[in-house]
């Protein structure tokens, strides 16, 4: 004789699922304990650090507004040398120490400008190799690169600037005077101008007496300290004022700070919400 058993029912889903529902249903409408006194003070709090978040969140939303707009509005090339923000950074003026020198002229390079007789030229020429003064009534000073040479009057402005088949030379390796004849420059070979658009070359053995770098005077540096100022492009100016950078360890610390308030109040926020809403729900109820 056979044995029958008989298998449990199978919960159907359509069982299941009501069940489930009901069970989370109940827990929305359920009054979970909390002290009376909680409420109160997350809102208080809710409002104090909204206020300070306020503040600082402002700032940050104009910052980012204007460094999208840097490039259009040209604040990635505007510099400047503002004393107090050079401060903040911790630049100081550095006037330069060395320099090169022919008779009543002298040059010097700042991080930014090239000076002559403590002047800065409308032009920065960077890496100068030396100086030198053709002879005459009217002299003309030549300021040598290695891939230029600026020719100046007497009083420092522009006069040419020479570049590539305007020269004699591929690159300028120095600069130098010969005595009653003109400005050398050398590369490989040596020639020499009087006015930097004829020239000839120097016989071997000629004596020339080349452009060197030599100490600046105590008075030439303090001509030069006004135009040794730093600068900083405004648009990092705003990019290290936007993440806290340009106020030292504080500062970012400080951004940390206005991040988790800005998380506090979204959270606290989110409770506040719901529970008004389940004390409604339960009003309804």
């Amino acid at each position: 004789m056979l044995e029958t058993t008989t298998s449990p029912p199978l919960q159907s889903s359509q069982s299941f699922w009501p069940s489930w529902y009901g069970s989370v249903n109940s827990w929305r409408y359920e009054v979970i304990s909390v002290p009376g006194n909680v409420a109160p003070m997350l809102r208080r709090w809710h409002q104090r650090i909204g206020l300070f978040a306020f503040l600082f969140m402002a700032w940050l939303g104009a910052s980012g507004f204007v460094l999208n707009q840097s490039a259009g509005w040209g604040l990635d090339a505007k510099r400047t040398d503002a004393g107090w923000l050079m401060g903040l950074y911790g630049l100081t003026p550095q006037p330069p120490s060395q320099g090169f020198s022919s008779g009543d002229f002298w040059l010097a390079q700042t991080s930014e400008r090239t000076l002559v007789n403590g002047r800065p030229l409308a032009e920065f020429v960077p890496s100068p190799l030396g100086l030198a003064v053709a002879p005459g009534a009217d002299p003309l000073v030549f300021v040598a690169a290695q891939d230029r040479l600026v020719l100046l009057d007497a009083a420092g402005r522009k006069v040419d600037d020479l570049r590539d088949f305007s020269l004699p030379v591929s690159a300028i390796r120095r600069i130098g005077e010969v005595p009653g004849v003109g400005v050398a420059i050398q590369d490989l070979d040596v020639f020499v101008t009087r006015d930097g658009l004829d020239w000839t070359p120097l016989p071997l053995g000629s004596a020339v007496n080349w452009s060197v770098s030599q100490p600046l005077s105590q008075q030439q540096r303090e001509q030069a300290l006004p135009f040794s100022r730093p600068t900083v492009a405004i648009e990092q100016v705003l990019i290290d004022a936007h993440s806290g950078r340009l106020f030292g360890p504080y500062g970012s610390w400080l951004i940390n700070g206005v991040g988790l308030s800005a998380l506090f109040l979204g959270l606290s926020g989110a409770w506040m919400y719901w529970s008004v809403a389940r004390r409604r729900r339960q009003r309804r109820r």
